[in-house]
């Protein structure tokens, strides 16, 4: 799971300890000139500055370093699984928003960073914006900005699926609103860009899964994550968001209620980069889907005949920040009688909007081909493969036009499935 791009390049700048050495050797070259990076960064240029740095040239070591950041997928398994445990996207993102303050920021970057706040509007009309990303005009310009393969909005209405299933969005009143018996059955779950706009078919088979265990879901209102103003370096926008987010999940907290959060990047935003801007714990724990499902096992009733056997493909952020996901996954499915297994794979290489970007489009592909790909092929005909990750499903959409359903997606159709025969 260690080392995705460096088992496409082989090239020793573009492992944990590669990108560790060019980042000591530009600290080292500060210290030198007894210039303080931090200081540095705070000398930002205009944006005609920084575009004449740029034009003007000149040699510049840290340019060095930009190159050996721009390959890492941030995907954190070098934070703990790696032997010297360096955290190469915190200080990435960091040295991302020292550097943009002297030199001119990818246009991509722009765009990734400001995606989540803009997905609401362009979900209002997901057929145009679609047109607009994938038609004949779109695709060529999103090319031009350094994007590909961009993933459609879905045109189901997550309103009014919620409207069908009478889910609650959250506010302080409508959670006081609820008796006192139905408070102690409450969860609370978070939206996320991924399963609210691209696939909320998702989003909507964990809603129905913690109805169908007998609790009442409440859904808090969309709040952008960050994650991509966090990855691309923007710290001080992210820092907006962290301190928007301290104050819903302080709120969220006040119920005594547990919280989730669908897709695992996001999930895991609230336990690293979070409590990192914010210079403390988040207000409340945000849980994984099946961290919270594990702890209902002793109310969880086996199915009588399970229709399927499953193997489970894991978010290769959410294996490595959370070692036991998997397990739980697995524990989940077994209280219901469900056979589940999990496989060993490595990054998909997609990991957000790395795979998106037409510069690191082939060497995506390339990840995926050595880990996902052969493992999803031996897959057995009568054996489902689940995936966790919004990312992870995307890619192989993407590189071999298969479908992969959520775990809880999975589970519901064997509940339903089980409730139809008995009736």
């Amino acid at each position: 799971v260690m080392f995705p791009s460096w088992m496409v390049s082989r090239s020793r700048i573009h492992s944990p300890k590669g990108r560790a050495g060019v980042m000591r050797e530009w600290l080292r070259q500060l210290a030198v000139a007894g210039s303080d990076p931090r200081a540095e960064g705070a000398r930002r240029s205009s944006w005609f500055g920084r575009l004449w740095n740029r034009l003007r040239g000149g040699y510049d070591y840290s340019h060095e370093v930009a190159s050996a950041m721009d390959g890492c997928l941030a995907c954190k398994a070098c934070a703990t699984q790696c032997p010297i445990q360096v955290d190469v996207p915190a200080f990435r993102s960091e040295f991302l928003a020292l550097y943009h303050g002297r030199y001119p920021r990818p246009i991509t970057d722009l765009f990734v960073a400001r995606l989540e706040g803009v997905l609401p509007l362009m979900a209002r009309l997901p057929r145009v914006s679609n047109w607009l990303s994938n038609g004949p005009i779109g695709r060529p310009l999103l090319r031009v900005l350094g994007l590909v393969d961009t993933p459609a909005l879905s045109t189901l209405s997550l309103k009014k699926e919620l409207h069908k299933r009478s889910v609650v969005t959250f506010s302080e009143a409508a959670f006081e609103a609820i008796s006192g018996d139905e408070k102690g059955r409450t969860v609370l779950v978070l939206q996320d860009a991924f399963t609210s706009f691209y696939e909320p078919h998702v989003l909507l088979a964990v809603l129905d899964l913690i109805e169908l265990l007998g609790f009442r879901p409440l859904l808090v209102p969309y709040l952008p994550s960050g994650k991509g103003s966090h990855v691309k370096g923007f710290l001080r926008r992210y820092g907006t968001d962290a301190r928007r987010w301290k104050a819903l999940l302080t709120g969220l907290a006040k119920t005594g209620r547990p919280v989730l959060g669908v897709d695992p990047a996001v999930v895991l935003v609230f336990r690293d980069e979070l409590p990192h801007a914010l210079g403390e714990a988040a207000p409340v724990t945000v849980s994984l889907v099946q961290e919270w499902l594990a702890a209902q096992r002793g109310s969880i009733a086996r199915l009588p005949a399970p229709a399927k056997r499953y193997r489970l493909f894991g978010h290769c952020t959410e294996r490595t920040a959370v070692p036991a996901s998997n397990t739980l996954w697995r524990q989940v499915f077994s209280a219901f009688g469900v056979e589940l297994g999990a496989e060993s794979v490595g990054c998909c290489g997609m990991c957000g909007a790395f795979g998106h970007e037409a510069r690191h489009a082939q060497e995506s592909r390339g990840i995926y081909a050595l880990s996902w790909q052969p493992h999803l092929a031996a897959v057995p005909a009568d054996v489902e493969p689940l995936a966790t990750g919004h990312s992870c499903r995307s890619q192989v959409h993407r590189c071999d036009e298969r479908v992969l359903r959520h775990p809880a997606e999975a589970l519901v159709s064997e509940l339903r499935a089980a409730r139809e025969r008995a009736a």
